[in-house]
This record gives structure tokens, C-alpha cells and sequence, in this order.
């Protein structure tokens, strides 16, 4: 039914809830305007023709059609406002004592609630069933206003009138607690910033005391009495309609104390230093998920490109125009990096700072830049009289968006695909969907699209914030900034992280205190130590020292740390069955508990003098048997000596070196190799900035995977899964010298070189660490498929060292 302006401005004024049940499909609307036929009665334009009926005169209820024109012709009339008020206030005496309204429904531990949902996966289930027991409430309510309304007909004779007055309160209620319930199971994975309010366990008692309830508010409906106005006294009247309809945002019932949690405090300081590496290297938050990693220029999805907007990133650019100061500011108080905020913003309201969404299904409305929930606002900040207009300010509401971002923090560690999800959805929870590669619940739901989005935004932010240097300017903390080197204010713990040698010395290991290993005591499964991020550092530390772990430690207990610690415990002869003890603590902490070091060749000197070099130089070799060590070494023939390392020449060697499972022995394998571009791709690079020709070093960065996927030339190779630092050679000058480096994914894999001649290497490089033969790559191939720590994990990332010949053989 359409309701006049006039007519829905009143309401809307003095009894929103009459509004939008009037504006419902019958028998709904039927209903509403019974229950507010009687608080109208008195008005001129409000009394419906009087039927005669067993003797004694009765009034007929109002049509919905009736009270709008009843409303439309007295909207003049004083009383009406109090009137309606008088009839809100009936529709929502079941609400104030049953105690359904949204803002009673918060849990009151809702971090544990959501931690427990994820672990354990109950969502789906919670959500399925829940809607079942909705379905009952509405099955049972329908009965009750099926026979009440029998009696408001006349078809069930009642002569008691406060009973009558009760039938016709208790079907208002009705509607109003099916509308609530409802609006709260559909709103429990809702979107839009709303997800926070997790009230599964509050709709649950709600229910449970329905029918004492139901009970209840029958009974003060018949007893209550309308108030009258007092004397003198002169209702307002009616405002105009506004342009956008204004949500009563989580308002607190009469009498209710609104609760607000404390403020949020901000991050700490070292915190985006602690989380860089982790954030920089391919991860994912589901084992069946797409993986992504931190980069110049923003995410990079399984190994390709950072994500980016099309054309020219304007909008964010006109953002930090705008907003850059504020951002800055409030980026700097919580400690949260500035391209998030910039990112959400753009994500949100495209930089509206007027931008205002109504939320009916909860009673809330998403206000302002960041478009944060009125009643988030309320409990980040700690603020309970903060309002929607008040959000409308652009540093409230940067300050509000931000104190989010800063509360989720423990679960998100500030990854910014976890971060688009937690503050879409209020936390982080599986959705299995084809469509969501992410598998992250986000709305709309069942898509992705939101993470997808945000990351294109995050990208042009990453990709502006290097080039205008956001972090130097202005001190806040910036991950273009930590990716770039550049020192920016709290970036400093990153950008010292992030310049750490990627592989530390083993012996430096053995000398750093394991204060956890020493006072250990207890004993338990493998599956507890999941849990000990910091005893787990202490043990890949010493494991890696010890020669059975590949470095840096990263505190996570996955499955190749498992597998190096069953090898050390079989090793020492110590009980295999993932127990972690007191005697297996001990046996950590005695320096000379390592594995022996790298046997000598019989007959290759030569690669003795590799292994000596890369000891010399604190490069790690894996001396478990049966582990393969790769090792590149540029400009050297096949039987160890020196070339000239010409361009465009397979003159560089491909190395493989192990110690035997059986006799003890040092093994190795050889194929001609290239590390270098050809000169093809010198001249004509893939990148403006040059041909990538990479750093020398060590770097664990490389699965097994395939080589140019679902083109002619794909085949089984070695993929760049973790960054790695290359020169770019700009000049063309086939040289490192002078030319600038980069670090990130640039599909710098391992793979065949098509056979070329070893004089040419054509267009088989661009960069990559080329082996010059199918054959011998694919002996290559079946030779790292060999290594036990793949065996255990075929996501193994394998080390591979990059070496100048001239150093290590001259």
C-alpha cells in the first residue's frame, strides 16, 4: 500500500514501527491498523460506522486504507501525535519485556563466540538450525493471530473488552517479534560492516522464553491504560518527510542502560615489524583457499600481479587530497597502516563523506566515509552518545573505521584480505561457495567480490603511497613504505625486519638464549604446540642450527618442522611419537647435538669448495641424509673450472648435492644451466624498469609447480612461490652493477631450456634459473621429488643458492 508523504513523515516522527508494518503486504497490514484503530477513535476523521450485534453496539476495526486517511486529514490535530505515540508505545511493551530489541541482543563475549564458531564450524549449523526454530516461533505466532483475529471479527464471541484490548495488543506484539527475530537471524551473517553483532546465543534464551513472555505482555497489554496528555500540554506537529529516511540506530530501550565496551587501544608499535615477513611470504588463511603475499604494488594471488582498478587511480588520489591529513593522523594513533584506511574508504563510499546506508533489518544505518555501524562507532570508541550525524564528520569517522581495523587486529594481523573481510562481515568466518576463492564469508555473500574489490583499491593505494611516499611525508605507518626500505616513522621495527639477511648463520643460532627450552617441564602432543608460537621459534632455531631445518624460523609448527623434529628425535634416540618432552627440551639446548657437517667429496674437489664457501659465508646446508642442497653457480663449466660467463650463453652450472641415506657419502648431480636473461629479453624486457637478472644469495622460494600453465610449452618445474631480489638491468648493459634492485614474485622459476644450443640462449630466459636440456631437467626434477621434507609436505619450499663461480673457485 503507498503511504502519503505527509502521512509517512508523522509516523516516521512518532511511530516507526506502525510505518513500516502499514506498509507491509496483507493480512500484515490488516493487523497494524487494528491495533492502532483504537488509540485514533477519538479523532473526527477516524470513526467507522457503528453495526448493531446481539444487541449492544460495537465499533469496527479501521482499514489500513482508513487509519492512512485518518491519519492524512487530522495531521492538523495535536492529539494525533500523542496518539500514535500512545500506540507505539503498545506495540513495543512485548520488545521492552521480553527483551528482544537489537541492542539487548549483543553478546556479551562476542570475540569467544565468533573464535569458537570458527574453530569448530559450527556457523552453518548454528544458522541452519536456528532458522528452523524461527520457522516454529512463526508457525506457532501464526496460530495466535489466525484465532485472534477470529475474535476481533466477531467469529469467536467475547463480551470481556479488556480481553479484546489485550487479543488486539497481543497481535501487534506478534508482528513485532516476528519482524525482530527475523531481521536478527538473517542479519547474523549479514554484511556492511554488521557482522560484529553475533547474537546467536541472546536469540536463543529469547526464544526459550517466549511463551512466559507472550503470556506476560498479554496481560499489561490488558491492563494498560494510554497516559493521558497532560494539561496544557501541546503535541508537535508533524515534520515534513526528509529526503532520506532517518534509522533509529540501535536506540536503547526505556529504561535499558545502552552498553559500551572500552575504547580500543591502539596496535603496538613493533607489531607491523613482527608481521611483515609473515605477510610478505605466500600464505593463506584455508588450505583449500587461493594463497596471496604482500608486495610492491599491493597482493599478489597465487604468484601473479598485485591487483589494481583500471586506468588511472584517481579516486584515490582525490581521497588522500581530501582526507590524507586525517588519515594520516589516526593511522599514526592507532598504529594501523595508512593504505588500509585508504583502501577501506575507497571500498566504502568512494570517498562520500555524506554517504549514509540505512540497516532496517538491525535498526542501524552505516554513516560517513568509512561507513562504519552507528552502534560499532558506539562500542570501538566507547562513546554511548554517539549518533549517525556525529559519524558524518570526516575525522570521527576516519577515527571510528581505523579504532576497527585496530580492535580486529588479533585475528586479521592486519592482512589486508583479512582485514577486508573481518570489517565487511565483523569477523572471520568459512564460506563454502565455488565462487569466493577466498572462502572468507564477505557480502554479497557466496562471491568473494567484497576481498576482490577492497584489493583492487589497496593496490592503487600501495601503488600512489610509494610514488608520493605517504609514510616519509607524513610519519604514519605505511606498508609501501616497509616494502620499498624507505624509513617512515613506526615502520622502523619493519624496515629493519625486512633487511635482515634472509638466512641466518647457523652458528649465530646456536648462541641466541632459548629461555622456554631450558625451563621446560611439561610434556605433550605435537598438536599443543600449534599453539606455542614462542617455544615453536625457540625449537626451529635450534633444529636449524643443528642442520635438520631449513631457516628463519617462523614460529609456525607445520608439517616440515614436524617432520625435522621426528628426524632429530631419531637421530638422538629419543621417542618418536609426536611427544613433545622435558628430555626432547634438553636435548635442544646441547650445543653439540647437530647433525655432522657435509662430508668431503672423494674425487670432485670442487664441490668441496662450494660447501666451504657457503659455510664461510653462513649459508645453510641441509646435512639431514637424503635432502637435497641446489645450488647455482654462475659462470662455471660442468667439471668445476671457470669461463669467461659470455652473454646469451649457457655457461652457468646447475648443482645438485646430498648426503647419501645409505653409505654416508657426499652425492651430487650437474647439468649446464643459465641464471641470466638472454639477449632477447635484455633488449626487448618484459618489465620498463629492465630485464630481472637475479641478486646472488639464498633464498627459499621455490615448489614444485608447473611452468607456463596451460600453454604448448608447460611442463613440471620448479615455481616461484617467495620473493626473491633481482637487478634490473634498465641500460642493458647485461651487468648487476649500478642497476637498481627489487624484491617480490616475478615468476623466477627453475625450469627446461627447450633444448637450445648451448651457445643461445634465445628466448628461453627472461630471468629464470634455466637448465639447458629436457633431459637433464627432468633428471633435475626426479632428484628434488627425492628430498624427504618434500615427501612430507609437496608445498615444500625449496632453498636455492645463487653463487659468482669466480669467488667460490678462483
Amino acid at each position: 500500500m503507498r503511504i502519503p508523504p505527509l502521512v509517512s513523515g508523522l509516523l516516521r516522527s512518532s511511530a516507526p514501527t506502525l510505518l513500516t508494518a502499514l506498509a507491509l503486504p496483507p493480512p500484515v497490514n490488516a493487523i497494524a491498523a487494528s491495533v492502532v484503530s483504537h488509540a485514533l477513535e477519538r479523532l473526527p476523521g477516524a470513526k467507522p460506522a457503528a453495526t448493531a450485534s446481539s444487541g449492544a453496539a460495537t465499533r469496527a476495526a479501521m482499514t489500513p486504507q482508513q487509519v492512512v486517511e485518518s491519519i492524512k486529514e487530522n495531521a492538523g490535530d495535536p492529539e494525533i501525535f500523542v496518539a500514535l505515540q500512545q500506540a507505539e508505545t503498545a506495540l513495543q511493551q512485548y520488545e521492552l519485556e521480553a527483551g528482544v530489541r537489537f541492542a539487548e541482543l549483543e553478546l556479551e563475549d562476542r570475540k569467544r563466540a565468533s573464535d569458537f564458531q570458527t574453530a569448530n564450524q559450527l556457523g552453518d549449523l548454528a544458522f541452519r538450525y536456528g532458522m528452523r526454530l524461527v520457522w516454529i516461533a512463526m508457525g506457532g505466532l501464526l496460530v495466535v493471530v489466525v484465532l485472534l483475529l477470529l475474535v476481533a471479527i466477531g467469529k469467536i464471541p467475547i463480551g470481556n473488552d479488556s480481553f479484546a484490548t489485550a487479543a488486539f495488543g497481543l497481535i501487534g506484539t506478534a508482528v513485532g517479534f516476528v519482524n525482530g527475530i527475523a531481521g536478527a537471524v538473517v542479519t547474523f551473517y549479514w554484511g556492511s560492516s554488521q557482522g560484529s553483532k553475533e547474537k546467536s546465543a541472546a536469540m536463543d534464551r529469547s526464544i526459550q522464553k517466549f511463551s512466559e513472555d507472550l503470556g506476560r505482555a498479554a496481560k499489561a497489554n490488558a491492563a494498560a491504560t494510554p497516559p493521558p496528555a497532560p494539561p496544557g500540554a501541546t503535541a508537535p506537529g508533524p515534520s515534513p518527510a526528509p529526503a532520506a529516511p532517518p534509522v533509529l540506530a540501535a536506540e536503547a530501550p526505556m529504561g535499558a542502560e545502552l552498553r559500551v565496551s572500552e575504547p580500543t587501544m591502539p596496535a603496538g608499535s613493533e607489531l607491523l615489524g613482527e608481521m611483515l615477513p609473515h605477510l610478505c611470504t605466500p600464505h593463506r588463511h584455508f588450505e583449500d583457499a587461493v594463497s596471496w603475499a604482500l608486495a610492491d604494488g599491493g597482493i599478489r594471488i597465487d604468484g601473479g600481479p598485485p591487483e589494481r582498478t583500471p586506468g588511472d587511480p584517481k579516486t584515490i588520489r582525490r581521497i588522500w587530497q581530501e582526507y590524507g591529513d586525517l588519515c594520516a593522523r589516526w593511522s599514526k594513533h592507532f598504529q594501523v597502516p595508512v593504505e588500509l584506511i585508504i583502501a577501506t574508504i575507497a571500498t566504502e563510499s568512494s570517498g562520500n563523506r555524506a554517504a549514509r546506508r540505512p540497516e532496517p533489518q538491525i535498526r542501524d544505518e552505516s554513516v560517513g566515509l568509512m561507513q562504519t555501524l552507528v552502534t560499532t562507532a558506539r562500542e570501538t570508541l566507547g562513546r554511548a552518545s554517539l549518533t549517525g550525524d556525529d559519524l558524518l564528520e570526516p575525522s570521527l569517522s576516519i577515527e571510528a573505521g581505523t579504532s576497527y581495523i585496530a580492535r580486529q587486529r588479533k585475528s586479521t594481523h592486519f592482512d589486508p584480505p583479512l582485514v577486508a573481510a573481518a570489517y565487511n562481515a565483523g569477523s572471520l568466518r568459512r564460506e563454502n561457495a565455488a565462487q569466493n576463492r577466498w572462502l572468507l564469508i564477505c557480502y554479497p555473500s557466496k562471491t568473494g567480490e567484497h576481498i576482490d574489490r577492497f584489493l583492487s583499491w589497496f593496490g592503487d593505494a600501495m601503488a600512489v603511497s610509494r610514488d608520493d611516499r605517504w609514510g616519509a611525508t607524513t610519519g604514519a605507518p605505511s606498508f609501501a613504505a616497509a616494502v620499498a626500505g624507505m624509513p617512515a616513522g613506526s615502520t622502523a621495527a619493519m624496515i629493519a625486519a625486512a633487511a635482515a639477511p634472509a638466512i641466518p648463520d647457523p652458528a649465530a643460532m646456536l648462541m641466541r638464549p632459548a629461555p622456554l627450552l631450558e625451563s621446560f617441564q611439561d610434556s605433550f602432543g605435537y598438536d599443543a604446540l600449534v599453539e606455542q608460537t614462542g617455544l615453536v621459534t625457540e625449537i626451529q632455531q635450534r633444529l636449524s642450527a643443528f642442520g635438520y631445518l631449513d631457516p628463519p624460523a617462523d614460529g609456525d609448527f607445520g608439517p616440515i618442522t614436524r617432520w625435522s623434529m621426528k628426524a632429530f628425535c631419531k637421530t638422538r634416540g629419543l621417542a618418536e611419537q609426536d611427544i613433545f618432552d622435558r628430555d626432547t627440551a634438553s636435548a635442544l639446548t646441547i650445543p653439540t647435538n647437530g647433525l655432522p657437517d657435509i662430508p668431503r667429496h672423494q674425487t670432485l674437489s670442487w664441490v668441496n669448495r662450494v660447501a666451504d664457501y657457503m659455510t664461510a659465508k653462513g649459508f645453510w646446508i641441509c646435512r639431514v641424509p637424503e635432502c637435497r642442497n641446489i645450488v647455482y653457480l654462475e659462470g662455471a663449466n660442468m667439471d668445476g673450472t671457470l669461463n669467461d660467463d659470455r652473454v646469451n650463453v649457457f655457461n652457468d652450472l646447475r648443482l645438485l648435492f646430498w648426503v647419501d641415506g645409505q653409505t654416508g657419502q657426499l652425492q651430487t648431480r650437474a647439468w649446464q644451466a643459465t641464471t641470466e636473461p638472454g639477449k632477447f629479453f635484455t633488449d626487448r624486457p618484459l618489465n620498463p624498469l629492465g630485464a630481472a637478472r637475479i641478486k646472488f644469495g639464498q633464498y627459499a622460494a621455490w615448489s614444485v609447480g608447473k611452468h607456463h600453465p596451460g600453454k604448448p610449452g608447460e611442463h613440471e618445474a620448479l615455481r616461484q612461490t617467495a620473493d626473491v631480489s633481482v637487478y634490473r638491468d634498465l641500460n642493458k648493459d647485461h651487468e648487476r652493477q649500478g642497476d637498481r634492485v627489487e624484491t617480490g614474485i616475478f615468476f623466477i622459476n627453475q625450469h627446461w631450456g627447450y633444448d637450445r644450443p648451448e651457445d643461445n640462449i634465445g628466448r628461453t630466459s627472461a630471468g629464470c634459473l634455466v637448465g639447458r636440456t629436457k633431459k637433464g631437467h627432468e633428471e633435475f626434477m626426479t632428484e628434488v621429488k627425492r628430498d624427504p621434507r618434500y615427501k612430507a609436505n609437496n608445498g615444500y619450499r625449496f632453498l636455492t643458492t645463487i653463487l659468482p663461480a669466480k669467488d667460490v673457485l678462483g
